[in-house]
């Protein structure tokens, strides 16, 4: 699955970036996936784009950042996409720590 990192703050984001040697820059904010984000970063290596970053101004922490699955990934229960609580049960199925839902994330949400 691909995943985004979140992160409470800019600041955060930014700081991630600098740790890893990445540039980042903010994308125009648009409906992606069915999600409206307007705080969506893309980050930068060599020219090309190797990961996103989201802003999520309700994380508990400043300094550390979530990976999140792909919006088309998320529980189809709850929406969850923290990926520690999407526990692959076996090739073809995920379960959902948050609500229980059981999934295959290969089929269209």
């Amino acid at each position: 699955m691909m995943t985004e990192k979140a992160f409470k703050t800019p600041a955060a984001l930014a700081a991630y970036a600098a740790e890893h040697g990445l540039d980042f820059e903010q994308t125009t904010p648009k409906a992606i996936e069915g999600e409206y984000l307007d705080s969506r970063y893309c980050f930068i290596q060599d020219g090309l784009i190797v990961g996103h970053g989201i802003i999520d101004p309700g994380l508990e922490d400043d300094v550390s950042a979530i990976e999140l699955v792909a919006f088309a990934y998320r529980c189809p229960g709850c929406g969850e996409r923290h990926v520690d609580n999407l526990v692959w049960i076996d090739d073809e199925t995920v379960k959902c720590a948050t609500c229980g839902a059981l999934y295959d994330p290969n089929e269209e949400v």
